[in-house]
C-alpha cells in the first residue's frame, strides 16, 4: 500500500486456451495449464516411463507399467472425456494406431509446453545394436528419450 491507501496488484493471469495437438488427421486437445498436483503426477508418471531404460518385451509386468505410466499421461492432460476417448480409440486401433514413438514424442512436447522440461542430463540407453539413444535438448542439455530410441533434434516440437 502506497502513502495514499491504494494497493496495487499484479494481475498473473494463466491461458485458459487448451493445446491442441494432431495425430495424422485427428487433432485433440489437452488442457491449457497444470496445477502442483497435477504436475506432481506428471512428473511421477514420466519418471516411471525414464527408469524403464528397456522395456523387456517378455516380461509382461514391464509391459503393463510402461503403458499404465504412457495412458496415465494422458488421462491428466486431455481436456474432456471426447478427447480422451478418441485418443484411446486411436490407442487400440488396428488401422491408425498411435505408435509408441509418437506417444513419446507428444508427452516431452507437453511436458515442455507447460514448462516441465527435463533440465538435467539423463543417462543415456541403447538400442538393442548399441547406438546411443539420448539427444540434445533445446537449451543444449543431453536428455535421453525414454523407451523410444528416437532422437529429438533441437528445436523440435
Amino acid at each position: 500500500m502506497d502513502t495514499t491507501g491504494v494497493v496495487e496488484f499484479k494481475d498473473f493471469e494463466s491461458s485458459e486456451t487448451p493445446i491442441g495437438f494432431r495425430v495424422g488427421s485427428d487433432e485433440f486437445l489437452a488442457v491449457p495449464g497444470v496445477g502442483i498436483g497435477t504436475m506432481a503426477d506428471m512428473v511421477n508418471a514420466y519418471t516411471q516411463l525414464s527408469t524403464i531404460n528397456r522395456i523387456d518385451t517378455t516380461d509382461p509386468q514391464s509391459m503393463l507399467r510402461a503403458i499404465d505410466a504412457i495412458k496415465g499421461i494422458f488421462t491428466l492432460l486431455l481436456l474432456d472425456d471426447d478427447n480422451a476417448t478418441r485418443f484411446n480409440n486411436r490407442l487400440t486401433s488396428r488401422t491408425k494406431p498411435i505408435s509408441v514413438p509418437t506417444l513419446m514424442n507428444i508427452i516431452q512436447w507437453l511436458l515442455e509446453k507447460y514448462g516441465l522440461r527435463p533440465t538435467t542430463p539423463s543417462v543415456a540407453s541403447s538400442t538393442a545394436d548399441g547406438a546411443d539413444v539420448s539427444s540434445t535438448s533445446t537449451d543444449g542439455q543431453r536428455v535421453t528419450e525414454p523407451a523410444t530410441g528416437l532422437d529429438s533434434q533441437p528445436g523440435e516440437s
